[in-house]
């Protein structure tokens, strides 16, 4: 092989690798951090000098993962020092950049400063218009938080001038958001509002729903300064809801911040203390997060320790192996010598094993054939689920805890949205997987049906069994080898009136006054179809509801896990003695505590049955 066709090959084999690092990097950090060295060596030994600073500098990303930031800054600068000797000036600012980011997430913004000027420099010289933009934007942001905001005013300025004439969406929308956070600062509401609404139409062009949300909660902030107490309410609900679907806690609690806020100047105490109890909330789960995190990677920092105490132990061993070796290769020698005699018996062995093994694979077809088909059902069946989000759209604070046993399940919930009307109901159908899904299937379709003819619970749940037993052809003697049905509890809530219509079959409805303790309302003792009459009635119930009531509808399974200390059932008084102690609190926390408490009791017990809780909260 020619110097040429060599150095071409040690070329491709740097970008395999680095392709391979990509290709792990977000997934498995040892893989990629494996695929970095191998490039890293490759590199070293060609003289490739590019592709060595880029190992550096993948290298660097994985210590940064790890939360090892001195060695990521330590392998930037070798990246650095590669790229000047070869003049490559976008690759000097690139690290300058990194280490500046570095140094900001290390608590040294003087450093961090210092970085961010030398990057600054270079991409002036070279005319790099989009990164002197970033560089002003990040030397802004450390002004702005170590109090310089004059400073801050003026480079924010100067990066709002540059990606003005870029005309790129979203670096765009950074600038003017935090142009409009800057006059916030000032108290001067009507330009905050004027560079948020620039905003608007750059995030509807991105579809960036992170910064869309922050977007809506810095707009609100704005108009609750001006005295636009209603525009601010509005702009920070929507601004809830997008951080829930995008579950973006940071703003969340921001959101409920100035909904507190906002209530608090309106005089509703009552409403301002339950958005102050729920911003607390959220803090406590970021803080909890945040712990999570560091346990995370200080335990990653520890295994990392520990395989570096583990290589030198080997190297220390190595000289004891070689002699150990020796002695292994005679015993190896003897060993072929008993491996030739057995290798006629194994011959013989094989060839049953060959059929055995083919019937096996015959098998496993089969079974990976059924459990796609099984897959596909699933995706079908969540499809037709309503999206929670809807339900979220009318109830901001709600919840739906939902848990199958198999892949497919025979618990589901229905919607309804339907004039001022808001049906919800959650069922729980005969058996769970395959059969369950099944009639999970049939009950939302029919509900769908009937709900077009009538808006009353009780004849709704009438006329579902009638389909039910339609359908399966049941008999009321009981001779039809089908007794599948189902328990369902459904109700229709007036969204402007808060009344509630309720009716159930088998399963109640739970409330949680505001100020009082869990309600029931009983349901008629009767399943949906199976061997019943045919004309079986459901009895309606009525209450009203107020701010800050809750609705909780559920079905078996929670209630009917076995676990705890001496493997019993957890029953509906244990439940119900959960959700009071978690009433209080958001719906999301409750849900996050519904699951969490489900798999502790549950244990290394099998889970029993499919699990569907929903939890509304009045607004």
């Amino acid at each position: 092989m020619s110097a040429a066709d060599q150095a071409k090959d040690d070329s491709l084999q740097t970008i395999t690798y680095r392709r391979l690092f990509t290709h792990y990097v977000n997934s498995n950090t040892d893989s990629a951090e494996l695929f970095a060295k191998l490039e890293l060596k490759t590199a070293i030994n060609a003289g490739l000098k590019r592709c060595e600073a880029d190992a550096y500098e993948d290298l660097a990303r994985i210590s940064w993962q790890r939360s090892n930031l001195n060695d990521a800054i330590e392998k930037l600068q070798n990246a650095q020092r590669i790229y000047e000797s070869l003049n490559d000036q976008r690759g000097v600012a690139n690290c300058e950049n990194n280490i500046g980011i570095i140094y900001w997430n290390l608590k040294s913004p003087d450093q961090a400063l210092q970085h961010y000027r030398n990057a600054m420099v270079v991409r002036i010289a070279t005319n790099d218009s989009s990164g002197v933009a970033a560089c002003y934007g990040n030397i802004g942001l450390i002004y702005r938080e170590t109090g310089k905001i004059d400073s801050a005013d003026l480079y924010y300025r100067k990066c709002t001038a540059i990606r003005e004439k870029l005309g790129n969406p979203a670096t765009l929308a950074i600038a003017y958001n935090n142009m409009g956070s800057m006059f916030l600062y000032h108290k001067n509401a009507d330009s905050a509002i004027v560079y948020f609404e620039k905003c608007r139409p750059l995030y509807n062009v991105t579809n960036d729903k992170f910064g869309y949300a922050g977007f809506l909660n810095n707009l609100g902030t704005a108009y609750r300064m001006k005295g636009d107490l209603a525009k601010a309410r509005d702009l920070q609900l929507e601004g809830a809801k997008v951080c829930i679907e995008i579950d973006n806690k940071d703003v969340l609690k921001n959101c409920y911040g100035e909904l507190a806020s906002i209530y608090e100047d309106e005089g509703d105490f009552k409403t301002a203390l339950r958005y102050f109890a729920m911003k607390d909330s959220v803090k406590s789960m970021i803080f909890q997060e945040d712990m999570s995190q560091q346990i995370s990677e200080m335990s990653a920092k520890y295994q990392t320790e520990r395989k570096q105490r583990e290589n030198d132990q080997l190297k220390a061993e190595a000289s004891e192996d070689a002699m150990w070796r020796n002695f292994l290769i005679v015993l190896v020698i003897l060993g072929l010598l008993g491996v030739t005699a057995m290798f006629y018996a194994y011959t013989n062995k094989r060839k049953s094993n060959q059929q055995l093994a083919l019937q096996n694979a015959q098998i496993e077809a089969q079974k990976n054939e059924i459990t796609d088909s099984i897959n596909y059902a699933q995706r079908i069946q969540r499809a037709i689920l309503p999206p929670v989000e809807s339900l979220r759209a009318h109830f901001p604070d709600s919840f739906v805890f939902y848990l199958p046993k198999a892949i497919v399940s025979g618990d589901f919930w229905w919607m309804l949205n339907k004039n001022n009307y808001l049906f919800f109901a959650v069922a729980d159908c005969t058996g769970h997987g395959v059969p369950g899904a099944f009639m999970s299937m049939l009950g939302m379709e029919m509900l769908n049906d009937i709900s077009r003819e009538t808006d009353e619970p009780s004849e709704i749940l009438s006329q579902l069994s009638k389909g039910v037993r339609r359908s399966l052809r049941q008999t009321s003697d009981g001779d039809s080898q089908s007794r599948d049905g189902m328990d369902i509890c459904l109700v229709r809530i007036n969204t402007v009136t808060q009344e509630v219509v309720f009716a159930g079959a088998n399963r109640p409805l739970w409330i949680k006054r505001a100020s009082g303790a869990l309600e029931e309302m009983a349901p008629t003792k009767a399943p949906i179809g199976g061997p019943g009459a045919d004309d079986q009635v459901y009895i309606s119930h009525n209450t009203t509801l107020s701010s800050g009531d809750t609705l909780y509808l559920f079905t078996d399974g929670y209630a009917d896990q076995f676990g705890g200390a001496k493997g019993k059932k957890l029953k509906t008084s244990g439940l119900r003695v959960l959700l009071e102690e978690q009433s209080l609190r958001p719906m999301l926390m409750q849900e996050g505590e519904l699951e969490g408490h489900f798999h502790r009791w549950r244990g290394v017990l099998e889970q029993v049955d499919d699990v569907l809780i929903a939890g509304i909260r009045m607004p």
